[in-house]
């Protein structure tokens, strides 16, 4: 099995968990992985740019 296919795999195994919350869950959980994206890419550029002051 390739990558890519065992990563959608895994997506769909946690998108059959979330199907069961509720309409606010979903919603929060949204909020908090929108945020984590953030914070991850805010991460990357600080080390991108760290690297680059050099």
């Amino acid at each position: 099995m390739r990558t890519a296919e065992i990563n959608t795999t895994i997506v769909d195994g946690y998108l059959g968990l979330l199907d069961n919350l509720s309409t606010d869950n979903k919603l929060d959980l949204i909020s908090k992985l929108s945020a984590s994206v953030k914070s991850d890419l805010t991460d990357k550029n600080l080390h991108s740019k760290s690297f680059w002051s050099i």
